[in-house]
Order: structure tokens, then sequence, then C-alpha cells
């Protein structure tokens, strides 16, 4: 196996792990001489020599847009690395996670690549090719949409019909039959089948119930074409399919002229009316005897998300809409079923199950669904950097308001001071972090003095020294980096102190002249994890991460890490977070490996985007609270959720808008105003906290104010 950082025949360094699973892992590597990406699929030797020599041996005929290919391979004593072509993109099944379906037209956009690769795997010389695994997972949607096909290990090359597979293989619920018994032989025509399921799964948000069943009663704005096109692929009977992937295709390019009249259909169409009558006598029945359907539906509550959205022009973002029943469950509604109307089409407009930003502005979209409706306000705002281009696609939380908790928006009082006093009338001038203490006060750190906050006062702490970053820990002591100090031996003196019951005890210090502490944060047992960065010339920075024992002051440096780190946290199973502004990106320590892996966003774009694809625009304080992390993203409150696995479910937007806040825009300091998180304008955020009830208060250090952000 290899560490990251490794080169790979004097020419591959290892950059990062991509992913890894029961047979290896995948990692990003750049060729050091050309400068260029590549993946590296490890595969180890115990699982399966001749299936990774067969997936070599077909990777290695490819040349396609829409497919692979494989340029070396490397064997160690513990495996196989295959050195191929790396897919900047986002799998498919991730994408239809968060989207749940696809319109009509994107799926036919997708289908026509996918139909192009096949071909050319089933046209390839002088053995045809049958992938024999196509669903979402072993897709990838690039940033330029366009969908490549990958992981070739259980293709097969077709001799012929007579030759029967070696082995039973394929992804149950995808799997064309005949991949799923011993007797059978795979052809062109079992791709056609698994292509079919994936396309219904990506139109309607399931798989197929049995072939009889139309994708009509999934939503009925697909068209009649389509479902016809899609129920000859998924037909159980090789014979009664399309008979060739180039068949399938000349449909999909003519599907608006494509005639259905085959005598199956206008059966089955039959049958469907038919059920459709007998369900009406059954919802009569069920009326008669008190357990009216009609009854269910019209207590049905419309749940659309995202209700607030944010977008740079030109941006689209896809909508869900559910019905909400009393008795918990839940049915997706299309956004075609429903009537929009947009307060101003020169700003947004909904088409196809998505948002379009059509121009900068505001609008409020209504929708009309049967006697409900429902309400999205959508923001268009110029790209958050016009040099970068850097999209804005943020889609925010509704029910989170904002309002002042402290401060007043002044720099000093007449006089040049900054007084403690009551809320209302103390001053905040320079607010840089903020903690909680167990018993519900905040502690901020204020022109570099320790300040207590509690229901109705601010009062500053006197130090032997100057404080820059404090934290409390779960027992209630304060910890907090101080300004660093010139000793008597001309050395640059800097560290962290804890300070409880009127006692400051300096546990850790160093010395550097270009050091300083940048973030610290707790493990369970309250021992501190610390960010120490280093300038070292103007084409080198590098920060620390030191690992001290508040118990018995000893320290450690664990890693190095090249650039500019901003941010630290632990989640309560003391999995430990990092965030770079410079990367945009949020990284997670291996526990195995005790490398840094990427965890959130892409190190090549800069951009402000929700999702599971997210991405992010200069991530700068990161905190981990119960199953979510919360970012400072620039002047933008975000909030990522995590799954039972500890993987991104969504990310979502709280309060704060993206861009630059004019420096004279004192409007709505007062304490008396309230804004919805979408509409709140942050000019420098530069830390928060969150309190047990949920509510989170944010330092802003040129607004002179703390902020609380409180769920309505």
């Amino acid at each position: 196996m290899v560490d990251i950082g490794e080169i790979l025949k004097g020419k591959y360094k290892i950059e990062k792990l991509l992913g890894q699973g029961a047979t290896g892992k995948v990692y990003l590597c750049r060729n050091i001489e050309l400068g260029n990406l590549w993946a590296v699929k490890y595969i180890y030797k115990k699982h399966t020599k001749i299936k990774l020599l067969a997936e070599i041996d077909i990777l290695k005929k490819l040349n396609h847009v829409s497919l692979p290919k494989i340029i070396d391979v490397i064997e160690d004593d513990s495996g196989f690395y295959m050195v191929e072509s790396y897919i900047e993109g986002t799998p498919l099944d991730k994408l239809l996670k968060d989207a749940e379906s696809f319109d009509e037209e994107t799926v036919i956009e997708w289908a026509k690549q996918l139909c192009d690769a096949l071909s050319y795997l089933h046209s390839m010389k002088p053995f045809p090719i049958i992938y024999r695994d196509m669903k979402p997972q072993n897709i990838i949607i690039t940033t330029d949409n366009k969908a490549v096909i990958v992981d070739f290990g259980i293709a097969r090359e077709y001799k012929g019909q007579n030759t029967k597979d070696t082995i039973i293989a394929g992804t149950p619920y995808y799997a064309a039959p005949e991949q799923l018994t011993a007797e059978g032989a795979t052809d062109n025509r079992t791709d056609i089948y698994s292509l079919g399921v994936t396309l219904h799964h990506l139109l309607t948000g399931a798989l197929p119930k049995f072939e009889e069943t139309s994708l009509l009663e999934y939503d009925k704005n697909i068209s009649p074409q389509m479902d016809y096109i899609i129920l000859k692929c998924i037909k159980k009977n090789l014979s009664e399919r399309y008979q060739s992937i180039d068949e399938l295709k000349k449909d999909l390019n003519n599907i608006k002229l494509l005639k259905i009249n085959s005598f199956e259909l206008r059966i089955r169409n039959r049958l469907i009316i038919s059920a459709s009558i007998l369900m009406s006598i059954i919802s009569l029945s069920m009326v008669y005897l008190g357990i009216s359907a009609i009854s269910k539906e019209k207590s049905a509550v419309l749940d659309i998300s995202p209700e607030v959205l944010a977008l740079s022009q030109k941006q689209e973002r896809p909508i869900k809409v559910k019905k909400k029943y009393t008795d918990g469950s839940t049915a997706p509604v299309r956004s075609n079923e429903i009537k929009w109307k947009s307060s101003n089409q020169d700003v947004a407009v909904v088409k196809n199950d998505r948002v379009y930003a059509t121009g900068e502005g505001t609008a409020d979209l209504e929708g009309f669904y049967e006697d409900k409706r429902l309400k999205m306000t959508v923001l268009v705002n110029k790209a958050a950097d016009e040099v970068k281009h850097v999209d804005i696609n943020l889609k925010y939380l509704r029910n989170y308001q904002v309002s002042s908790f402290a401060g007043n928006g002044n720099h000093t009082d007449i006089n040049g001071d900054i007084p403690d006093g009551d809320l209302k009338n103390a001053i905040i001038s320079d607010p840089c972090s903020i903690s909680f203490i167990p018993n519900g006060d905040l502690l901020v750190t204020d022109q570099r003095k320790l300040r207590l906050i509690n229901k109705n006062t601010v009062k500053t702490i006197d130090l032997e020294t100057n404080a820059e970053i404090a934290r409390i820990s779960s027992n209630g002591t304060i910890y907090f980096s101080f300004e660093p100090y010139e000793n008597e031996n001309q050395e640059m003196i800097y560290g962290i102190c804890s300070y409880k019951n009127g006692i400051t005890d300096f546990i850790y210090k160093n010395s550097g002249t270009l050091k300083v502490i940048e973030d610290f944060a707790f493990d369970s047992h309250d021992n501190i994890y610390l960010l120490e960065h280093e300038f070292i010339s103007t084409d080198e920075e590098v920060t620390s991460l030191v690992y001290l024992n508040t118990k018995t002051k000893e320290h450690k440096i664990l890693k190095e890490l090249p650039g500019f780190i901003d941010s630290i946290t632990l989640d309560v199973y003391d999995n430990l977070f990092i965030s770079s502004k410079e990367n945009y990106s949020i990284y997670k320590l291996d526990k195995t490996s005790q490398n840094f892996m990427l965890f959130a966003g892409n190190e090549k774009e800069q951009q402000f985007v929700d999702g599971i694809n997210c991405r992010f625009f200069a991530p700068k304080r990161i905190k981990a609270v119960g199953n979510n992390l919360y970012i400072l993203d620039k002047n933008v409150l975000r909030r990522i959720s995590l799954d039972s696995n500890g993987d991104i479910s969504d990310v979502e937007s709280i309060a704060g808008q993206p861009g630059k806040v004019p420096q004279n825009n004192n409007t709505g300091i007062s304490q008396h105003n309230t804004y919805p998180g979408y509409y709140a304008l942050f000019k420098d955020p530069s830390d928060f906290a969150i309190d047990k009830q949920g509510n989170i208060f944010v330092t802003d250090k040129k607004g002179y104010v703390i902020w609380k952000i409180s769920s309505m």
C-alpha cells in the first residue's frame, strides 16, 4: 500500500485518497513530470487476480470520451495499482439522492451519451465488450454535464451465443434476469436492460416494480414515448427488448416522432385504465367506510425544499416538493404538477422541476397544487467575485432569524473608551473569538481582553497578558492563546494559558519569530489540539498540528501540513476536522493512515454551493455539534448534516449573504431589528458559538457587534 506523498514508479505522486472499499482504494495522483492528474486504483492481491487482469485487459483497449482509459499498471507484493483517467465530477447516485429524480430532458441527454459509450463497447473488435454493471453508482457526471461510465470489474468479452458466463455477476435490481442464473449468457441486450432500469430510476426516483408498470403511474408528466422506450428496455424476454443499443438511441433521438402502435401497449393501457376505475371504486368504498383518501389528501401539508434559495445569475437548482400526511407518511410531488407564478420573471422562473436565475434581484415563486399553496424566495446576486466568476447556489433554512445581541455598531464611545455595563450600553469593539461557559455565559476576546457576557451585562476580566483566541473546556476552565511577546533573549514567545478561579497559568510556551496559534479545540478528555502557523517565506507556509495534554502540560507535534490551515474541531467521537480558506475545503483525519483526507469542498473550485456536491468559498471557522458541522464560510454560516456513517447527507445555509458588505452600512444594528437569516448582512464575521438550545452567536469584527441567530 502507499502513503500520501509517496511517488509510484518514480513519476506518480499520491496526493489524496478519493475512496475505499472492501477490495481496495482509489487515490488521486499527479504525474510529476507533466503535472496532470490521474486516478490510481489499488486492488489487494487477495481479491480475485483473474478478475483484475480481465479489467486491465479491457481498459487498455478503450479510447472514448465517456469511458476511462488505463495508462499504466504497477504491481508490488501487496497488490496492483492501475493508473487510469481521473474523472472529475459527481457519482450519479449522489446527485440522484439530492434531486430524488430528474426531468425527462436531462435524462434523455445522459441516455444518449451512455448509448454512445455502450455502442462503442459493443462494436469492439475482434470481440464486443459487455459492460454488465450499468447503475447510477457507476456513472460520473462531470462538471460540464457529461456522463462517464466507470468500474469495469465484471465486464466481459462476448465470444458468441453459445458461450455462457463463467460467473453470476451484476447488481441486484439493475442486473438483467440472464445475469443472475447459472445457465445465463449475457450479450448486448443485457446492457440495454440495465440501462433501462437506470433511466427508470432517474426519471421516477424508484426502481421498477415489475415490467408492466407504466412510468406514468409515478409521474404523469413523463411522455408516453419515454414510457414505451424504458419498458421495452426492461423486458424479461431478451427477444422483446431493443436488439441493439443503436436501435435504442435512434428512438431517443426521434422520441417526439415516435409512434406507439403496438398491440401490447394498447392492452397495457387498457389494463391501467381498468385499474384506475377499480381504484376509484375502492376509493368510494373507503369514503363510505369513513377513511376517505380524499380527506387524507386534503389534510396533507406541502413541504418545499429549499424554501429560500440564493443564486448567482444563470445558476439553477432542483426543487423538492413533498406531501406530508397526518399519519407521518410522505409522497413526492413533481414540480410540473404545480402551477408556478413568479413575482418577477426577469429574476427567477421554474421550469422542469428546477429554479432558473434569469437576472439580478429578488423574486417570490408561488406554487398552486390543487387547493394548496406554497412559496419560495429566490435571491439572485452578482457572482461573489466577479474576477473569478464565483458562483452562488445556496439553499437557506427559512426558520432562522438574526438579531443584534450585544454591541451597538460603535467602535468606541464618545471618549474613545470601551466601557462594560449592561448589554444595551456596553461597547463591543473588536470581537475575535467566542465560546460558551457551562453555566450559559458567553466569553469573548475583544481588543485582546477577555470579556464575560451574561444575560444582562458585559464585564472585562483582568489578566496578566493579552488574549487572542479563547476556548472553554467541558469542566469550565478557560484556555486562551496569548499575544506573542519578546523575552529577555529577544525571542518571540507565544502559547496558551489556562485561567480558573482568578489564576492564570502558562501551560504551553514556544518561540518563533513568525509563528502564531491560529485555532485550537478540545477532545473528549479536554486535551487540546492546536494549529500552529509559521510563515517561512513569501512562497512557503506551514501549519503544525500540536497535541497538548492539559494535565501534564506535555506536547508533541503530530503533523506538519503545507500551507495555511485556519480552523480545527473535534466531534463527540474525537474525529478531527480542519478547514482551509486557501484550499476552499474541509478535511478529516483518517484514523488508520493518520492522514487528512478531503471531506467537503473542492480544492480547485472556489464557490458558494450547497447540497451533497458542495463547494466552499473561504471556510475560516468550523465547529462540530452533534451530527452537524457548522462552517463560517466568508460571510455565510453554513451547516453540513452527517448521516449515521459520518458521511455528508446535505449542506444548507443558515444566515448571511455572500459577497462584500459596504463598510459604511450600519443599517439594522439596533437590537430591536430582526431579520430572516438569508437577509442578514455580516461585515466581517470571525467566530461563532452554539448554546444548548441551538442558538448561534456570531462575532462581527467590523460590525462591532455580536449577532444572535435563533430558530423561529
